[in-house]
């Protein structure tokens, strides 16, 4: 089992969904999904992810904003 930790961000729950069980399949399990910029910001500073999917039109701050 992987030990990555991977954090999903996107505002469509089914697109949430959809990476996760693409993940699943390739052997990932410790995953974070968010559906906004600001919890993506405080969840981010307490689990530190190995990597950070992340969609760019959120609906209160951008992901380009997320990623400063």
């Amino acid at each position: 089992m992987n030990r990555y930790k991977i954090m999903l961000v996107d505002d469509e729950p089914d697109i949430l969904d959809l990476l996760e069980k693409a993940l699943n399949i390739e052997g990932f399990y410790n995953i974070t999904k968010i559906d906004n910029g600001i919890s993506t910001v405080i969840t981010c500073k307490e689990i530190q992810p190995d990597i950070i999917i992340l969609d760019v039109m959120l609906p209160d701050i951008d992901g380009y904003e997320v990623c400063k």
